[in-house]
């Protein structure tokens, strides 16, 4: 895993609201001397007898014409920025071509944003970003139109990240990407476990099996706070302002949502892939932090090692 971003891309659908990706990536970029990619996919829609059901001249015209307006855009930011800013325009499904290319060219970060051109309001389920975030092994920061952030980088980006985490690898890799995105002497780093009655993620979690009032309940919080701890040391080692929290709470994802909401501008989680607990993670706990989250979600895909099960 390389938490560095040396690349970085944008993906645009020609919408306003895409392009407030862009300020984060170059924020981003300028601190990690990242080349940048703005990507737009061509996406001709319905296809009869593996046809597209367009007009090809009128389709490649448009392809080229936005072509021409992401290449503007990607000039007058290299000339702003003096980053290595380029201009991509891919052809074909919109979700499976950009996590095909982020695969192709070794791209350590998607930065978009949550919606484009299917509005603000349009449901997680169906929307590309959606999409982008289960099919993608790249790291994918959600930006919401409303994000603001400190485009002069002298300043941080983020002061307060939380970091929810279900695993001991996978939190360790949690704190790589938040490190990256934070900034030395200037972030501090929260990281949460869930404690619940009900099993909201899958072992080996912590809080598995556990019910409040149980005699084992003050053993259990104590290993959960354990695990965070050996989370910890490495960072407050290199110096990071770091804290550690055990939430007890029946559904993680609330829990997560609101220690968001009073302590982060930006949530850093891992998914993981599809295998024995991927439906519980992503289908309850990551996508309802998607839909609920107000500040920037990092996600990134933890590595095999992280879904072993002892």
């Amino acid at each position: 895993m390389n938490a560095n971003y040396p690349s970085i891309i944008v993906p645009l659908d020609g919408s306003a609201m895409a392009e407030r990706a862009i300020p984060l990536a170059i924020a981003i970029a300028q601190r990690a001397h990242s080349h940048v990619v703005l990507v737009h996919v061509h996406d001709v829609g319905v296809f009869v007898a593996n046809a597209p059901m367009m007009d090809s001249a009128v389709e490649d015209d448009r392809a080229r014409d936005m072509g021409g307006a992401i290449r503007t855009i990607a000039d007058r930011l290299a000339r702003d920025t003096g980053l290595v800013v380029t201009a991509v325009v891919l052809r074909g499904p919109a979700a499976p071509s950009l996590v095909q290319h982020a695969i192709d060219h070794d791209v350590d970060l998607i930065v978009m944003t949550t919606h484009g051109r299917s509005g603000f309001g349009r449901a997680w389920f169906g929307s590309v970003a959606e999409r982008v975030i289960h099919a993608a092994t790249t790291a994918v920061l959600i930006v919401r139109a409303s994000d603001l952030v400190h485009p002069d980088v002298t300043e941080p980006l983020f002061e307060r990240v939380l970091l929810p985490i279900d695993r001991e690898q996978s939190g360790a890799e949690a704190m790589q990407h938040a490190r990256a995105l934070g900034t030395a002497g200037r972030t501090t780093y929260t990281i949460l476990t869930v404690v619940s009655a009900v099993p909201a993620m899958p072992p080996p979690y912590p809080s598995a099996d556990m019910t409040v009032g149980d005699p084992d309940f003050e053993h259990r919080e104590a290993q959960a706070m354990a695990l965070l701890e050996r989370i910890a040391v490495p960072a407050r080692a290199a110096g990071a302002a770091t804290d550690v929290r055990v939430l007890v709470h029946d559904q993680a994802a609330p829990a997560i949502l609101a220690a968001a909401e009073s302590t982060a501008d930006l949530i850093v989680m891992p998914t993981h892939p599809r295998g024995a607990f991927s439906r519980a993670l992503l289908g309850s706990v990551v996508d309802k932090v998607m839909r609920g989250a107000t500040v920037p979600l990092l996600l990134f895909r933890a590595s095999p090692e992280a879904d072993a099960v002892p």
